[in-house]
């Protein structure tokens, strides 16, 4: 009986151990999982603001060519003779 319950105590033990360190690395997983999702939004963000600000130029480039290009058809259409 006494060894009976001493390989029962061992392998209640390995098993155990086995179980705390799954525990561990599931909530170590998790902790980095949230730090990975927490550096992808920051990225997105990021690249939000620079998409915004890049569609901002164009647009004030567009609106620069607009206001030129009447000038431009007009000395365009002159006759040179």
């Amino acid at each position: 009986m006494d060894t009976s319950l001493k390989s029962i105590l061992e392998v209640a033990l390995q098993q155990g151990t086995w179980a705390a360190l799954y525990i561990y690395l599931f909530f170590r997983m998790l902790k980095q999982n949230e730090q990975r999702e927490a550096q992808y939004q920051k990225m997105i963000d990021n690249l939000s603001g620079r998409i915004s600000e890049g569609i901002e130029g164009i647009q004030k480039r567009l609106d620069n060519i607009e206001s030129i290009l009447p000038t431009v058809e007009k000395n365009y259409t002159k006759k040179p003779f």
